[in-house]
């Protein structure tokens, strides 16, 4: 929610590194339900050196393996 005008943006993406760069919070869906609430801990404005930071990588990382595990096993 923007402290500023009290509005909320839902914006859906299977991009990782967009919705970090995006976003404050990022709500993972499985099954048709969220099963995560994650917040980003970067500052506004973003630049892209974030992705240089162990935090960013360790961010990164776990939203990947969370979508790759909700994935259905072929």
């Amino acid at each position: 929610k923007d402290k500023t005008t009290g509005k909320t943006v839902l914006f859906v993406t299977h991009n990782i590194d967009e919705a970090i760069m995006m976003s404050e919070r990022i709500l993972f869906m499985d099954g048709g339900g969220f099963t995560a609430d994650i917040e980003v801990p970067f500052p506004y404005p973003r630049s892209r050196e974030i992705v240089r930071t162990k935090e960013y990588f360790a961010l990164s990382d776990k939203l990947a393996r969370m979508f790759y595990e909700s994935r259905p096993q072929r």
